[in-house]
């Protein structure tokens, strides 16, 4: 008789589990995604719509605010969920036991990781390298760059 505690659905549930369980203080110190505007910040009761009220560049900061949670390796989420895959892919590469399915699949995971942080990451700089060409910090006044958003 097969014992039902461990079937493949159930470990798959408590390893989703344990990295949720482990993933929420990291989740917990990226929770200031939003940024600070539409309601009363200085806290003397009064809202004054001028100063506190949001504007178009609260969003393009959420927009980098998300993109720096998602991207940025310090604490980022892609590098994370990088090295889990690295990890994994070269965990069953090492208990394949010379099975070539088990073996196979090590090598596609770590070679299908590394494709993806290619992508991601070659688009970014793709995209920066075509921006410093073109020379948009000069004609649009952003001399820190075109990826930080000046917003008061």
């Amino acid at each position: 008789m097969k014992s039902s505690l461990l079937t493949k659905r159930n470990a798959s549930f408590f390893l989703l589990l344990l990295l949720v369980s482990l993933g929420t203080p990291f989740l917990q110190a990226h929770a200031q995604l939003a940024p600070a505007c539409g309601y009363d910040l200085n806290n003397d009761s009064l809202y004054d719509s001028r100063a506190e009220s949001c504007r178009i560049c609260h969003f393009f900061v959420l927009g980098n605010n998300i993109l720096n949670f998602l991207f940025v390796p310090p604490g980022g989420l892609i590098p994370i969920v990088a090295v889990i895959m690295f990890l994994a892919g070269g965990f069953m590469f090492l208990v394949s036991a010379g099975s070539p399915g088990s073996l196979d699949k090590g090598k596609a995971i770590i070679k299908d990781t590394i494709i993806a942080l290619i992508i991601l990451y070659g688009g970014w700089l793709a995209i920066d390298f075509f921006f410093v060409v073109v020379g948009v910090a000069n004609w649009t006044g952003l001399q820190h760059g075109w990826f930080s958003i000046p917003c008061p």
